[in-house]
């Protein structure tokens, strides 16, 4: 008689579930089946409805764990992962057979669509960082589902008798916490275009429940999916003793703004009869897009490090990635930038006219109206931008800061129409944090003088910058 394998019983199963929903627009990308007119289309289900793969979901929190428990983003980017990933998620971990392959011990479901507002159709040209001007065949559009659209989440882990070679049932657990913990206010992300501030979202509480397949009732619970009624019911805290760490090797900047003058990221107006162009808006928001904010500072930290160094389009992939460029790999950036919400102001029409240059008259048909977001003087904010870059060394981190002085002052504009004075912000107060915890550093404008700003912490800042080259 043949050899034959040993088996290894399931001794519990861990599930979790909870409601993740979005604080930021969300595209996860499908194949059009729904005749869709988008170049990028959302991914939907057999009845329309959009739904998050499992695959995205495991993927996604697979490399954020990895992110967050490596020691460096260098080892991260290694492809090194702690043996609790890998042996929780799967991999090639041998128990006295070279042969020997084991499967996830955690399964992912599908999110499944639970509620939130229709989805949008966005816009995006490709800009020609030396002319400003729009890239041939450069315009694309791709479907969003606005930020407040909720999805189900569901996570079960198994623990056998005898575990795979590298983990420890324990340990298996402790990973289960980390992995629902990821999913925090400022955690893993969903989707496409995360570093252009989508894909955010929270679940705020999860339901976790504990059979014990020895216990004959709790198998029994399960077998019979008995949902929240069945096995016992698990506080996060019990899976682990040890909470999600932080990153610590990442600049963070969050800093609020005032809009001195107007802003205007053009967008059609979603009421009939309104205005020709307005600002740009979603589900009843007035927002500031990620990819406008992130678009004008790659534009001016390459204008930056082109002075210093002739080194632009170098220090812009380091940074922000590339992709689509024939001939050179893709590689994924390391500058986040957050969507960023307006408030405090609202839309001021203005009607604009087209003057024929030789004959001092209006050009037929050029007379057209515009809603710019104005904000009220004595609001206390209009917006707040949040960046994130990983991994920064001195060089990098004094050119990002650059740029972002010229924000703070109003030299560098947002949206469009800057030449007609549109896209002016003034900084109120900024928290700089980070690479490390010694590194904290705040700017505060003094409400009574705009021209004075109050700096904290700037000490440790200048001699992590002075090591910079040519600095």
């Amino acid at each position: 008689m043949g050899e034959t394998d040993q088996r290894y019983p399931v001794i519990a199963r861990v599930c979790a579930s909870g409601i993740w929903e979005s604080t930021s627009p969300l595209h996860i990308g499908g194949d059009g089946d729904f005749e869709s007119n988008t170049d990028m289309a959302l991914a939907r289900d057999f009845a329309g409805r959009p739904y998050i793969p499992g695959a995205s979901i495991a993927g996604a929190v697979r490399s954020h764990l990895s992110r967050v428990l490596s020691t460096s983003f260098k080892e991260f980017l290694g492809g090194t992962e702690k043996a609790g990933v890998t042996g929780t998620f799967g991999g090639k971990v041998i128990r006295g057979r070279n042969d020997a392959v084991y499967a996830s011990l955690i399964s992912v479901e599908e999110g499944r669509f639970q509620q939130g507002p229709a989805a949008r159709i966005r816009d995006g040209v490709k800009i020609n960082s030396q002319t400003g001007n729009a890239e041939p065949k450069g315009k694309y559009d791709w479907e969003v589902l606005p930020a407040g659209t909720a999805f189900c989440l569901g996570f079960q882990l198994l623990l056998y008798e005898q575990p795979p070679v590298g983990i420890t049932n324990p340990e298996a657990r402790q990973v289960l916490r980390w992995i629902l913990e990821s999913f925090g206010e400022r955690g893993v992300q969903l989707g496409a275009k995360v570093r252009k501030g989508f894909g955010r979202g929270a679940v705020s509480s999860w339901q976790i429940r504990d059979y014990d397949l020895h216990d004959r009732a709790q198998a029994l619970d399960w077998l019979e999916h008995r949902g929240s009624q069945g096995g016992r019911e698990l506080p996060l805290e019990d899976l682990g003793p040890v909470p999600l760490p932080s990153v610590v090797d990442r600049l963070t900047i969050e800093a609020e703004f005032h809009v001195r003058t107007s802003l205007l990221v053009r967008a059609a107006s979603e009421e009939e009869g309104g205005p020709d162009v307005t600002q740009f808006s979603e589900n009843g928001r007035m927002i500031l897009p990620g990819t406008a904010v992130a678009g004008a500072l790659r534009h001016r930290i390459e204008r930056i490090a082109n002075t210093l160094g002739n080194v632009g389009r170098d220090f812009v992939v380091n940074l922000f990635g590339i992709a689509n460029q024939p001939g050179t790999p893709e590689r994924a950036g390391r500058l986040r930038v957050d969507e960023a919400p307006l408030s405090g102001g609202s839309l001021a029409v203005q009607s604009r006219v087209s003057i024929d240059r030789f004959t001092g008259g209006s050009l037929e048909s050029r007379l057209f109206d515009e809603a710019p977001f104005r904000g009220d003087p004595n609001a206390e904010r209009h917006l707040a931008i949040r960046l994130e870059l990983d991994d920064p060394n001195p060089r990098e981190a004094q050119i990002l800061l650059g740029a972002f002085k010229d924000l703070w002052l109003g030299d560098l504009t947002l949206g469009g129409e800057s030449s007609v004075g549109r896209g002016v912000l003034q900084g109120i107060r900024a928290r700089f944090r980070g690479p490390g915890e010694q590194l904290d550093m705040t700017w505060d404008r003094d409400p009574a003088d705009r021209n004075c700003v109050e700096t904290r912490g700037a000490e440790p800042w200048r001699q992590y910058l002075s090591e910079a080259p040519n600095a």
